[in-house]
């Protein structure tokens, strides 16, 4: 027999494989001094800015395009978060959007709209341009009108978003493109397994807009995890009692869905509600036993709660609590 395989995950899981990035190239009209960036991309738009930090080993790399929320810069938001995620080994990238800083604009010119749209792709081609980048391997984290933006992207370029993760944003719900933040139509092509964290006594981006979001998500079978932190308020990805927590519910998640390079030869897992409510886990590997874990939180122990004989899927309409983790191991 063969021995034990294991996965291991935060919410979902997947494990897809990593090519290597490609030749570095010089990109017209991009400099860099430090880590600040400015790129005129040539379209006829205005001149771009915003921070690029790499990690201090070489060799390729994943990339993160994190989106600051409005009244933010990508100096005073996404700096202080590209520092933190270029230690998990990331090369991390963020633009300065339409509602940055002091900005006034009107709300179909702010969080995703086309302007920010431009911006954030131009991140993407810097991020190709770099040479230790696996294009592959792109996630994207962004916050309050950011999240708007990276909810916003992610339906626009499809795939080529490995994963992404957001707090405090959603989707308005609606059809109306005239809001900062994206439409439900804008939303559902999107394919990143998709992290939602948002605080209950959010009173700015309210609770429903990240709901709406994992209905749609949920509804088109993206694997989606959306985790509610009780009495937290607009503030979640910077108040002193939810940020370290913030950052490891983010970076486990990017490593569950393979942005820094798990292998391919553990099978793909996957997380969805089904009608009646519960929980299904499917995997795309059927193995003579599959045993399911579960734990409530990071700090409790794994408990084996089933386990399953050549099948490809395992449904419990009991368990509704969202921020349960789950493993899967399997024996031939």
């Amino acid at each position: 027999m063969a021995g034990w395989k294991s996965i291991r995950l935060i919410g979902l899981l997947v494990w897809l494989g990593s090519p290597l990035a490609g030749i570095a190239q010089t990109l017209p009209g991009f400099t860099l001094t430090g880590e600040q960036w400015t790129y005129n991309p040539g379209d006829g738009g205005a001149t771009i800015t915003g921070i690029l930090v790499k990690p201090s080993t070489h060799g390729p790399r994943a990339g993160v395009l994190i989106s600051h929320g409005k009244g933010g810069t990508a100096t005073g938001f996404s700096l202080p978060k590209a520092r933190e995620m270029t230690n998990w080994g990331a090369v991390c990238i963020g633009p300065n959007y339409t509602h940055a800083g002091s900005a006034t604009n009107s709300p179909d010119n702010e969080g995703w709209c086309p302007e920010n749209s431009r911006r954030a792709r131009a991140c993407l081609t810097i991020l190709a341009s770099l040479g230790n980048v696996d294009t592959n391997r792109i996630g994207a984290y962004g916050n309050s009108m950011g999240a708007f933006a990276t909810a916003g992207l992610c339906g626009e370029i499809g795939a080529s978003i490995r994963v992404a993760a957001i707090t405090a944003g959603g989707t308005s719900g609606t059809t109306n493109t005239g809001y900062a933040a994206p439409a439900t139509q804008e939303v559902q092509t999107m394919t990143a397994p998709f992290l939602m964290l948002h605080g209950t006594a959010d009173t700015t981006v309210f609770p429903i807009q990240s709901a709406n979001l994992q209905s749609v998500l949920t509804s088109n079978a993206v694997p989606n995890n959306r985790v509610l932190f009780d009495g937290i308020g607009h503030d979640l990805s910077n108040n002193p009692a939810t940020e370290d927590t913030v950052f490891q519910l983010i970076r486990g998640w990017f490593t569950a869905w393979g942005l820094f390079g798990a292998t391919n030869s553990m099978p793909s897992l996957a997380l969805t509600k089904p009608v009646g409510g519960g929980v299904k886990l499917s995997w795309n590997r059927a193995a003579l036993v599959t045993t399911i874990e579960s734990r409530t939180n990071l700090a409790s122990a794994f408990q084996a709660i089933a386990s399953v004989t050549n099948r490809f899927e395992w449904t419990n309409q009991s368990l509704t609590t969202p921020g349960t983790f789950y493993r899967i191991s399997q024996k031939d």
